[in-house]
């Protein structure tokens, strides 16, 4: 995307953004299970967040879940997915914590520069 500011043409992507962050571009396996991640149930994420204890997505707010879980949604809603709503758990920041929590590499230049499209 070319972005116009000051009269100075930039160009903006996800693979500058991580070139900028020095992040190494992932590999084709990394996408690949990073892209299967995307694909875990809410049914799933609701039991990891909560220790086994709801089974059901609708039922997830920060307060129920784990601490650790807990920490990771305030900590992703300050800094990778922001949201004024701190005990809300959207999907995306779920499927996010969830990647992080398995050692999944994400493509971080790719979450930012969808963020700064969406507003």
């Amino acid at each position: 995307v070319k972005v116009m500011l000051h009269d100075q043409e930039y160009i903006f992507s996800p693979a500058i953004i991580n070139e900028f962050l020095g992040l190494e571009p992932l590999t084709a396996t990394e996408m690949k299970a990073e892209a299967d991640a995307d694909s875990v149930s809410q049914k799933t994420l609701a039991q990891l967040f909560t220790a086994d204890k709801k089974a059901e997505w609708s039922e997830i707010y920060s307060i129920g879940m784990t601490p650790c879980f807990a920490a990771l949604v305030i900590i992703a809603s300050h800094n990778w997915i922001p949201s004024t709503h701190r005990n809300h758990v959207s999907i995306e920041r779920a499927k996010l914590i969830y990647k992080l929590s398995a050692g999944i590499r994400v493509d971080f230049g790719q979450l930012v520069f969808d963020q700064v499209m969406s507003m």
